[in-house]
């Protein structure tokens, strides 16, 4: 036997979008895949079992019961028995819903033992699209997320290829970490991450629409900073919202103050209006923008100044 699989069960705390806490725990290590889901159905009927009967016993006392955490899913990671492992240290990653029912999966093994490359994820087990609002699970959060980017298939990867050969007679060299997708929280400037595809999770609870609002915002906001491509189907949809684009305006504008705070920026701020004139906006949102635009671009100046 090369390896074991270790079950997770993950727990959230019951505390409001856009951040939570979980706890991570490992709960069992069986010999096969099969044995493992067959302890995670046991485990979900066990808990299921356990809060029944909790309840029933508040009902006796005549109480509410209050829930303060609740199973959010779980993950089976196939380790190399033996051997350290950190986050990329397996064989296979699975994530399930607090059904059981499987989240996704990434079957790329990246041991000190046997590497494999990502070659892509086919288009249909790419679950989200760019715009749509994701829960992220990550250094023991689970946090709202927006989707910027997703996972290259196969066929976008070989096509890179191809343009690298050209120029340096090599391809991408891309592993597990590269199964992805790209996403933005919510917070002043670049917040971007790159999350994988197992620890991204469709939302398990409503979301606000002050906060879904918040988040298109931030979405388009980081388009037109650092000229990220949105489905004109999205832009469209949301071009007329004046609360919207009072959203993505004033957060240039926060990140505008702060760069200049900083006396810095980490973009090359000359084709913001290029992306602004991609997106429907009024006069005076465009005159808002410029006016931006000339601040970072006077920070861009000064720094290069110096140098």
């Amino acid at each position: 036997m090369n390896t074991i699989y270790e079950l997770i069960h993950i727990e959230v705390e019951n505390q409001r979008y856009p951040l939570r806490k979980i706890r991570e725990n490992r709960i069992g290590l069986f010999s096969t895949l099969e044995k493992a889901q067959k302890g995670m159905i046991q485990h979900i009927a066990d808990e299921k079992e356990e809060y029944e009967d909790t309840k029933k016993l508040y009902e006796k006392d005549g109480e509410k019961m209050k829930i303060y955490s609740y199973t959010f899913g779980y993950e089976i990671a196939e380790r190399e028995v033996n051997e350290l492992y950190g986050q990329w240290r397996s064989r296979s990653i699975r994530t399930y819903k607090s059904n059981g029912e499987l989240n996704d999966e990434c079957l790329i093994s990246d041991t000190l033992k046997k590497m494999d490359s990502f070659l892509g994820r086919p288009k249909e087990k790419i679950r989200f699209k760019v715009g749509d609002i994701v829960e992220v699970l990550e250094g023991g959060e689970l946090e709202l997320h927006i989707i910027c980017g997703c996972p290259s298939t196969p066929e976008e990867i070989e096509k890179r290829n191809k343009e690298l050969m050209k120029e340096r007679e090599r391809g991408l060299q891309l592993d597990a970490s590269d199964d992805c997708y790209t996403a933005y929280s919510l917070g002043i400037g670049d917040t971007h991450g790159h999350p994988a595809c197992t620890d991204v999770f469709s939302p398990t609870k409503k979301i606000s629409f002050a906060l879904k609002h918040k988040l298109w915002a931030k979405l388009i906001e980081m388009a037109l900073v650092y000229g990220h491509e949105l489905p004109q189907s999205f832009l469209t949809q949301h071009a007329h919202d004046e609360k919207l684009n009072e959203e993505i305006l004033s957060g240039i504008e926060k990140k505008a103050e702060e760069d200049m705070r900083k006396g810095m920026i980490d973009f090359y701020p000359y084709d913001m209006p290029t992306q602004a004139m991609k997106m429907i906006i009024t006069e005076s949102q465009a005159q808002r923008l410029m006016a931006v635009a000339d601040k970072f671009i006077q920070i861009h100046e000064q720094k290069y100044r110096k140098q």
